[in-house]
């Protein structure tokens, strides 16, 4: 049987040595989201034929499956030995990541092979034009804009500044009044609090990037993300104050043009099929979606998997 290890802070060196900076695009696959939501995934890592593979569960009804390892396309002893594994643990061999890509690399790679396709809607990511949202340009984005023009004449001294040992207390402090003003947390609001309590603790060396709204000394929200490819963004966070005249939109504008303009496209995660964030993604004007999804690999020789 393979050895796999829990990831946490401890295997933040092995990630960091063994994955690409350039990685697939999949918001729950960079290095911050990998350790800080590795208890809710129930993440794991081994090594296998001289390569990192990851395994995790990505929604809470979904069974575990294989990531497929970002620093390689699929190869036949590989997906062999993994196969192997899952047999050993009772299970087919499931394997996931983005698609269309998943599906064409396994068809190359063993064609002989029949699977089956499992995939949701709730899992794809929201992708957007950075210049989209820096600008609010447009019809769709009146109301986006309109909102951040409300914001900026209430708050003419409004500020974005970036998250640092400085400024993180100050978002502490935020959080911690937005969370009280949402109890009793559900189990999803309490795997996000303990995401972010490790993300600030960590902030650097997780690699992320965010930053503070703030007017007159009060802190009107908060944002933080990292880097998914060496054109994709992920906005990870977003916390800001409701009562506060347009602070979202504000939030996620000010962030946006604060990064560098090397990422073309930010990723602002899934709705995990919720109706209201639903609704909040799409009123961005997404350009696009990033599909994911696992592949269930029939045993040879047919049969169900």
């Amino acid at each position: 049987m393979l050895s796999l290890y829990p990831v946490t802070l401890n295997a933040l060196n092995i990630l960091k040595a063994k994955l690409p900076e350039d990685g697939t695009g999949d918001c729950n696959l960079s290095m911050a989201s990998l350790i800080t939501r590795a208890k809710e995934h129930e993440v794991e890592y081994a090594c296998l034929v001289g390569r990192l593979v990851l395994r995790w569960r990505p929604a809470a009804k979904s069974p575990m499956v294989w990531i497929w390892p970002a620093d390689c396309n699929l190869c036949p002893t590989l997906l062999k030995a993994l196969e192997a594994q899952s047999i050993a643990m009772g299970e087919p061999l499931r394997i996931y990541g983005t698609l269309p890509w998943l599906e064409e690399q396994f068809k190359e790679t063993w064609p002989e092979r029949a699977y089956t396709l499992t995939t949701s809607e709730d899992w794809g990511d929201y992708l957007y034009s950075r210049e989209s949202l820096v600008k609010l340009e447009g019809r769709k984005l009146a109301g986006k804009r309109n909102f951040v023009k409300r914001y900026k004449a209430q708050n003419p001294n409004a500020q974005f500044l970036p998250l640092n040992a400085e400024t993180i207390p100050l978002a502490k402090a935020f959080l911690a009044n937005w969370y009280a003003e949402h109890q009793p947390l559900n189990e999803t609001m309490q795997a996000e609090a303990d995401a972010i309590a490790m993300a600030f603790e960590h902030f650097d060396a997780l690699g992320l990037t965010g930053g503070v709204l703030m007017s007159e000394g009060v802190v009107h929200g908060f944002t933080y993300g990292s880097m998914l490819t060496e054109e994709m963004f992920a906005v990870h966070i977003e916390k800001a104050d409701r009562t506060v005249t347009g602070a979202y939109p504000a939030l996620a504008s000010f962030f946006a043009a604060s990064l560098p303009e090397c990422y073309r496209i930010i990723n602002r995660e899934e709705d995990l099929g919720i109706p209201g964030l639903r609704k909040a993604k799409e009123d961005w004007n997404p350009m696009g979606r990033l599909e994911k999804g696992y592949i269930t690999v029939m045993p040879e020789g047919g049969g169900e998997a």
